[in-house]
């Protein structure tokens, strides 16, 4: 056996160290590492399926909250005719009276569009109504609840100087099948 200086011995120990902690450094703390990457991987993944379902959430609240506005709308499809043409005339009756302005004429017409997918019902109506009344008006049809839509209306003063204006229109409601 060859025997080893000091020096020697020293840089000896010094290479078995190296290797030592090089080896503990593959064996441990490798495994460590790739260990805290996956969890690194999984955590970033479960983020993003978080943000994803947040999302989706929101979405059907969004959804949800729409078709409970319109749900009186979508319940009109099951009632007959008559029953659908008293609830527009309630619906016309009860925003000309929160607008402040009276009903001359409401008249149901008879011929109402009939298709496969919808069907079309109308009313023609005269009214009183102040410049303001029926802006208030115009705005209350927008935001009807029963989806109904203006079709057609005139407007004509009853003097040059008059406040109150007569109405001529048509209302009407389309109702899915």
């Amino acid at each position: 056996m060859v025997k080893l200086k000091k020096k020697e011995k020293f840089w000896l120990g010094i290479a078995g160290v190296v290797i030592l902690l090089f080896v503990v450094q593959q064996l441990v703390f490798s495994g460590l590492l790739s260990k805290l990457k996956k969890s690194g991987r999984e955590v970033k993944l479960a983020e993003a399926t978080l943000k994803r379902n947040l999302k989706l959430q929101g979405e059907k609240d969004q959804v949800l909250g729409e078709y409970e506005k319109f749900e009186p709308y979508l319940q009109l499809s099951s009632k007959n005719e008559k029953l659908i043409l008293a609830e527009l005339l309630k619906e016309i009756e009860s925003i000309v009276s929160s607008v402040g302005g009276s009903i001359s004429n409401l008249t149901p017409q008879e011929q109402f569009d009939d298709n496969k997918e919808y069907a079309e019902y109308r009313v023609v109506f005269r009214l009183e109504l102040s410049f303001l009344q029926l802006l208030k008006f115009l705005s209350a049809v927008q935001e009807s609840e029963k989806l109904i839509r203006l079709d057609k209306f005139t407007a004509v003063a009853r003097g040059e100087e008059a406040r109150v204006l007569n109405i001529d229109g048509v209302v009407s409601l389309v109702v899915p099948l």
